[in-house]
């Protein structure tokens, strides 16, 4: 699901995309703090299953990846906005099937049509053609997919689906198994999706009771994934057991941290020759004095102090004003810095230092100093559990946001304002509780995210969303049951304030156990409801 109110790009769910911008594993230095990160020599550890944020603000290189079944729900209502695909006159029908099960030609059709418009609304198109050579004016047959030899982007997308539909038909199964089935309201979402797509953008051979069966298909497996997910429960004898025995995953220690570079002169220009700098430009410091600061640093005494420092150097050798200053300092300070094997920061951090301790590291150009403020322990910040109904500016725009002039972006605002309000309204006048207001998320929500749990996020921490939605949930005086809403980049939200949720520490060790569980159980149950897949069908598809 695409989270769009993260801050950042966390995993997104499996897929045989690679990320476009891919490099060989290499100590890489880039920011402020934690601007130190050397990538492990190990295998990384398995990450939390999550559910594709989206991020705070554009970042230009990011893995690209498509949606499973976790993350492709209710997704499909907006695929009339724009069609790529046509498809032959003739296919088999059956595309994937199960014992009682199956996923036709035009079904397939459909989630092809939803991948490639999950990358538009993700990465927008001009972030797809700049950096992952996908230009969606052309046809995807026609344009080799980055880091693949012999691979178009249309294949890339089909192998994607065929991921999709195993992962949909084995859930279906499952559920069968267990007697679920979809609810009214998912039901309703179903039918206004299709009220809002153009079918004529799937070419001839899609109708509405394609579309529909799709949306039926790819919602049920949703429902079966978070009705599991749910079932798996643990003790606090449980999680204390995997914490202990996972424990660097789940503690975190306080750091500040700068970087000063300096000069590398000729032996760092590619003709032997360094140019002037022009008068807009700084000259970097000479090396004598940039070690000369980063010893300064390391000897801090305090916070204060190690503060007081930076903000000289920030001053005096790279000219910063006030206010610059003001909104630079705070990103040299992480509260919650965690473990990663193989990095000398993190192996230093987590192993004798102590709260005054400092550690100066020299790269080629630069120097880090960083100041231990906490020692290592478990994250006890809070979390919360919030629900939430957004209308997202850009399904309220006619055209794409990234073009939209002040005023067409203002209109939409005032839209989703207006519509935001009339909801809150409505749930008012209604029982006015938590489960109705869970029912009328699914129904309106444009948060594809959050749709199939009722617009429910768990276990949110201070500062992990969009700044204004993440100041309405850790309001000192937030109760549970409080509404109201709030605007964001991403458009207006209703908000609803469920209670408030486990330490940090015990809901990422949930998150992981859950997810562990989930996998297992997965596996258990493909091998279990075998799906047969005809490639040729697949095949078919052109775009």
């Amino acid at each position: 699901m695409s989270d769009e109110l993260n801050k950042t790009p966390d995993a997104a769910p499996e897929t045989d995309a690679p990320a476009a911008d891919a490099e060989p594993a290499e100590e890489k230095y880039e920011g402020i703090l934690g601007d130190y990160t050397e990538e492990s020599t190990e295998a990384a550890d398995t990450a939390a299953e999550t559910e594709a944020p989206a991020p705070k603000k554009p970042v230009n290189k990011k893995a690209l990846t498509a949606v499973g079944v976790c993350a492709a729900v209710l997704a499909l209502g907006g695929l009339g906005t724009f069609g790529v695909l046509k498809y032959r006159e003739v296919m088999p029908k059956t595309a994937a099937s199960t014992n009682h099960g199956k996923v036709t030609d035009r079904m397939a059709a459909c989630y092809v049509q939803d991948v490639v418009n999950m990358y538009k609304n993700y990465y927008g198109e001009e972030m797809l053609k700049s950096y992952y050579s996908l230009d969606l004016s052309l046809p995807l047959s026609e344009q080799q997919f980055p880091g693949a030899e012999n691979t178009t982007w249309l294949q890339n997308v089909v192998s994607t689906v065929k991921n999709n539909v195993t992962q949909y038909l084995v859930l279906q199964e499952a559920g069968r198994e267990i007697g679920y089935e979809l609810s009214e309201s998912d039901r309703k979402t179903i039918e206004d999706s299709l009220g809002d797509a153009d079918i004529a953008a799937y070419g001839n051979n899609v109708s509405e009771s394609d579309l529909r069966q799709a949306l039926e298909l790819q919602a049920y497996a949703a429902g079966v994934y978070n009705e599991t997910l749910k079932g798996f429960t643990f003790t606090d004898d449980e999680i204390e057991t995997y914490v202990e025995t996972n424990g660097s995953s789940y503690i975190t220690c306080g750091l500040m941290g700068f970087s000063v570079s300096y000069d590398l002169g000729d032996d760092a220009s590619d003709e032997g020759t360094e140019e002037a700098p022009t008068e807009e430009e700084t000259p970097k410091m000479d090396k004598a004095t940039a070690e000369k600061l980063a010893k300064a640093l390391e000897g801090a005494k305090s916070e204060d102090q190690f503060e007081s420092q930076v903000s000289d150097i920030l001053t005096e050798y790279e000219g910063y004003s006030d206010e610059e200053l003001a909104n630079l300092l705070p990103t040299i300070r992480n509260d919650s810095f965690g473990y990663m094997s193989g990095n000398e920061l993190a192996d230093w951090a987590f192993g004798d230092a102590k709260v005054g301790d400092t550690l100066l590291i020299e790269s080629e150009g630069v120097y880090y100093v960083y100041y231990m403020t906490r020692e290592p322990e478990r994250e006890e910040s809070p979390t919360v559990n919030v629900r939430h109904i957004l209308f997202s500016l850009s399904d309220h725009m006619d055209v794409d946001s990234e073009a939209a002039t002040d005023e067409e972006r203002e209109a939409a605002l005032e839209e989703c304002r207006a519509l935001a309000q009339a909801a809150l309204d409505e749930w008012k006048n209604g029982d006015a509780n938590e489960d109705s207001f869970g029912e009328m998320a699914t129904r309106l929500t444009e948060d594809p995210g959050s749709q199939s749990t009722g617009g429910l996020y768990e276990n949110v921490t201070e500062g992990q969303m969009v700044d204004t939605f993440n100041d309405w949930c850790f309001d000192e005086s937030r109760q549970p049951g409080d509404t109201g809403i709030v605007e964001t980049t991403y458009g207006v939200h209703v908000m609803y304030f469920s209670s408030k949720g486990d330490p940090a520490w015990k809901a990422d060790a949930i998150t992981s156990m859950r997810s562990e569980r989930f996998e297992t159980w997965y596996q258990e149950m493909e091998a279990k409801y075998e799906v047969t897949l005809n490639d040729d069908i697949f095949d078919a598809i052109q775009g």
